[in-house]
């Protein structure tokens, strides 16, 4: 909402503004599905993923509307983005990135929550077999610290609300 509310103060109030921002995310949104598609075979796959949602009827309605899912749940496709390379290549960058848009999603919509769990889950059975590592430790920890970051700071922002409330 904050960066809708900033493109209308900018642009100036009206609808067309709004519905940019929803024909750019679900570009967006497609490019990470071609991005996903083509990690996970190749680029007749990643273009076929990415057509096959631009032309659903029910994401073309969901991505008009100027709410936060939109933007929530392609910062989420950006995370599950980098949590497959993670897989696939055992990067800590790519952990540390889905980490990051997992952060992302949970301060647009809270929706995106149960994927802090799945960035954590992810990181630790690909790390499985070296529990012992440091290395393996330092990618959970960080992942995980990384993606509950906006939720812990909404939590101490809730906390120390409800103390000056009191006092």
């Amino acid at each position: 909402m904050v960066v809708n509310g900033t493109l209308l103060r900018i642009f100036g109030d009206d609808i067309v503004v709004g519905r940019a921002l929803g024909a750019v995310t679900a570009l967006a949104a497609g490019a990470l599905l071609f991005w996903i598609g083509t990690r996970l075979r190749d680029k007749k796959f990643g273009f076929l993923c990415a057509a096959a949602f631009l032309v659903y009827s029910e994401a073309n309605t969901n991505f008009r509307w100027v709410r936060s899912h939109p933007m929530a749940g392609t910062l989420a496709l950006a995370s599950v983005g980098f949590l497959i390379r993670y897989v696939q290549e055992k990067r800590l960058r790519d952990a540390v990135w889905a980490g990051v848009f997992c952060s992302l999603a949970t301060a647009t919509n809270y929706f995106p929550y149960p994927l802090i769990g799945g960035v954590i889950a992810t990181v630790a059975v690909v790390n499985w077999r070296e529990w012992k590592s440091p290395r393996a430790w330092r990618d959970v920890i960080l992942a995980g610290v990384l993606a509950c970051a906006y939720a812990g700071l909404f939590v101490l922002w809730y906390i120390a609300m409800q103390w000056a409330g009191r006092s």
